[in-house]
């Protein structure tokens, strides 16, 4: 079943806002999983059900464009939710070093961004407040930041009930990332605050509260 498009206009991104972190809260508010609507609005390949990481750091200008319309936002809106335009002063966000050629495991391997997981902070209990709205954060994703300006605290990067390093699929049993979706278990819908990790060999996503009173791994 395809979301309204009427109801798009339910979810706004917020300043510094990440990609993922506008699809989940807007696929929260359409009651779908968050898969559905990626797969609405293009970001899902001809085969397969993994929403590719890079779209975290860029999107094509046609796919811009795309996303923009269906979800009614302006360009900018939409070129806004990634990295690269968050943060074009920093190097290995350029549009030269994230060339469409560029393998996305070198910029993965290279760790120059968090790609696997991201940090956060308490400020993700405002997420469901529209007057100081918060979200996951594209400076999270940032070796340089460590700390949050709001709450003056440095930044969290693992959920304290699985242990899982935070928005990531979680570590294996053999000590290895499990496989990078934009967004981990991408066929469950949860509170865009909560963990997403899985926790079990079947991928059940942690349920429990990574930030009281909203987080909770899946």
């Amino acid at each position: 079943m395809r979301p309204s498009c009427d109801r798009f206009r339910e979810a706004w991104p917020v300043p510094d806002e990440t990609l993922p972190s506008f699809l989940l809260r807007l696929a929260h508010r359409l009651s779908i999983a968050p898969l559905r609507l990626a797969e609405h609005i293009g970001l899902l390949p001809r085969t397969g059900n993994v929403i590719s990481p890079r779209h975290l750091l860029r999107l094509d200008p046609e796919l811009t464009a795309h996303i923009a319309g269906i979800c009614r936002l302006s360009v900018q809106e939409a070129d806004n939710l990634t990295l690269a335009a968050q943060a074009p002063g920093f190097p290995p966000l350029h549009p030269n070093y994230l060339s469409p050629g560029r393998p996305f495991e070198a910029v993965v391997n290279e760790g120059w961004v968090f790609t696997r997981f991201s940090r956060f902070c308490e400020c993700l209990g405002d997420i469901d407040d529209t007057t100081t709205a918060s979200c996951w954060s594209n400076t999270w994703r940032l070796p340089m930041t460590f700390a949050c300006l709001r709450h003056h605290r440095f930044l969290d990067r693992q959920c304290p009930a699985c242990g899982n390093p935070a928005f990531s699929a979680g570590i294996g049993t053999a000590g290895r990332w499990r496989p990078a979706s934009l967004i981990p278990s991408p066929l469950t819908d949860l509170h865009p605050a909560q963990c997403r990790g899985r926790i079990t060999g079947h991928g059940e996503a942690c349920r429990s509260p990574e930030v009281p009173p909203l987080w909770g791994c899946g």
